[in-house]
């Protein structure tokens, strides 16, 4: 009998280990989880909130990034001013000859590239760039097409159409013309939220101006589900140029305007920041920039990011971005008609040509832009960390060159690209600890974000070269 009642109690405390084991089983983490991957960079800067920041990046940082040299470059011959994307050991970039590329990180050579096309303008209309082909950062996602999961790259092309291509074959799932081209360009890539996509239309080049746009489309068979116009119908100008950003906490996508519309009707919402609704794109608040603020080319170039900032004793969910105009402008969400919390020049009134996106790490903002003055000092471009509550310098440092790149951090490090150098600097003080300068040409310019995934931080120039940099 006592044997009996041992053999019991022992199976019961083995059945009570197992379902012991199985209950928090769902609550131990994997390997992955456990380290974080740092290995994907599947977006625009890296999230929907567009900080540019990819915190699980452990091989770059402030005490190797002086030791970087270049691994490897690609002669492409072509423009490049997307951000590299990083997914399925692959990174994915375009090019202004009309290729979509897949490459191996390891040596730059593609393992497919597909045409998407390109938009040409008539000599006559003395457009810039004289062509372009896809210029925004690839959004990977794996969905179901046709009932299968696959891995896809959503590209905008360089022919006003958006494409969904297969991320490891470079097989065309979809495609959808957005607009005519050469007047209807996506300078942008999309952004991918809950099975949709959401992209910007523009003009190509202000030649001419067109009606801006945002589209939402089903990123399993790109139907175009609903649009947003930025200005009225019968009117132009408002071009979106940049990826839209999401609040995941609320459902709510903000995307600047560009180009000021002289339209008279109600509705005309260009050179603003609009907050739309991501289930139909009805529009919940908007903001313009005051007359008093305005310039010749007063567009917004950059992507809104979201931050957050305690003012007053009160947290509050923020979004910023800068203008041409050279000012910076930073809202609480929940209410941007009632305009900016804070705002702070960065460059000098007509000289910024301000188009950086900025970056935020969770604590500190940063940006970077041009023609400005420092400590009395005059500077052709600047890279400076902000108060997020208050935009106050934290530091500031002159570049010899203009900015145009988003910007692009890791722990420890703030990345942009200046003229034809890129610039790594410490973000706890801004002191430059590694420069980069393109050997190609002095005119050659970095106009795309810097990417750092992985222990390499790859970068496409606009006389054709991707440089891989690592240790």
């Amino acid at each position: 009998m006592k044997r009996k009642i041992l053999i019991l109690y022992t199976l019961l405390a083995l059945l009570a280990g197992i379902l012991g084991a199985f209950l928090l089983w769902p609550r131990i983490p994997t390997q992955a989880h456990a380290t974080g991957t740092g290995t994907d960079w599947t977006m625009f800067q890296g999230d929907l909130g567009h900080s540019g920041f990819n915190g699980a990046e452990t091989v770059l940082n402030a005490s190797t990034a002086r030791l970087m040299k270049v691994e490897w470059t690609r002669h492409e011959g072509s423009g490049i001013s997307s951000q590299v994307t990083a997914a399925n050991g692959l990174i994915y970039w375009g090019s202004w000859d009309g290729l979509e590329h897949a490459s191996n990180p390891a040596d730059g050579t593609d393992v497919w590239a597909t045409n998407l096309g390109t938009t040409t303008p008539p000599p006559t209309q003395r457009c810039y760039p004289p062509s372009a082909g896809p210029s925004g950062a690839a959004a990977i996602e794996t969905i179901s097409i046709n009932g299968t999961m696959t891995s896809v790259a959503f590209v905008s092309g360089g022919d006003a159409t958006l494409y969904a291509l297969n991320a490891t074959t470079g097989a065309i799932l979809w495609n959808t013309r957005l607009g005519t081209s050469p007047s209807h360009m996506l300078w942008a890539g999309p952004v991918f939220y809950k099975g949709d996509l959401y992209v910007g239309v523009s003009s190509y080049g202000d030649c001419p101006l067109i009606q801006g746009q945002v589209i939402q489309l089903a990123a399993s068979t790109g139907t175009v589900l609903h649009t947003f116009k930025t200005v009225p119908d019968g009117c132009i100008s408002g071009g979106v140029w940049d990826t839209p950003t999401i609040d995941q906490q609320t459902g709510m996508l903000y995307a600047s305007t560009g180009t000021q519309s002289s339209c008279k009707k109600p509705g005309n919402l260009s050179v603003g920041l609009i907050e739309l609704n991501t289930t139909d794109l009805s529009l919940v608040s908007s903001w313009v920039v005051p007359p008093s603020q305005l310039i010749t080319d007063s567009d917004f170039g950059s992507t809104p990011t979201l931050f957050q900032a305690t003012i007053g004793g009160v947290l509050h969910q923020m979004v910023g971005l800068v203008n041409k105009n050279g000012i910076y402008y930073a809202f609480d969400r929940s209410n941007i008609a009632a305009g900016p919390l804070w705002q702070v020049r960065l460059s000098n009134v007509g000289g910024g040509n301000s188009f950086a996106s900025s970056g935020w790490d969770g604590s500190t903002l940063y940006e970077a832009d041009s023609s400005t003055t420092i400590n009395g000092k005059s500077c052709v471009g600047s890279l400076r960390a902000l108060n997020p509550a208050t935009g106050a310098f934290l530091w500031q440092t002159c570049l010899a060159s203009r900015v145009f790149s988003s910007v692009m951090i890791v722990p420890g490090l703030v990345v942009v690209g200046a003229g034809n150098s890129i610039i790594v600097a410490k973000s706890a003080s801004g002191k430059q600890t590694y420069k980069f300068q393109d050997p190609t040409k002095n005119s050659a310019r970095f106009v795309s974000s810097a990417t750092i995934v992985n222990g390499r931080l790859y970068m496409g120039s606009l006389d054709g070269n991707l440089f891989a940099l690592g240790l």
